[in-house]
């Protein structure tokens, strides 16, 4: 008996765009990278406040190397931050 819906839940790195009081706010940013940076992106909400992250990194450097992107892209304040992921199983 196998669940195809089991998920793995692990330490890693994700960028934080954003933190804000605003959920709408928090929305209307994951929309606007989601035309751009397709999924990996997420409304986590830890009172009091709405984070948008993106990214499932389990090695720091790649998360750097996506964060410098973002900045590159004209989101100057992301910053990497330490959390759970959920790693791409192949």
């Amino acid at each position: 008996d196998t669940n195809d819906s089991a998920q793995v839940i692990i330490e890693g790195f994700r960028v934080q765009m954003l933190a804000t009081g605003d959920r709408g706010k928090a929305e209307n940013l994951k929309n606007e990278l989601f035309l751009n940076y397709v999924d990996d992106i997420y409304v986590v909400f830890e009172a009091p406040n709405y984070k948008v992250r993106m990214g499932n990194f389990i090695d720091r450097k790649n998360a750097e190397q996506f964060r410098q992107i973002l900045v590159n892209s004209g989101y100057p304040s992301a910053w990497i931050i330490r959390t759970r992921i959920e790693p791409k199983i192949k």
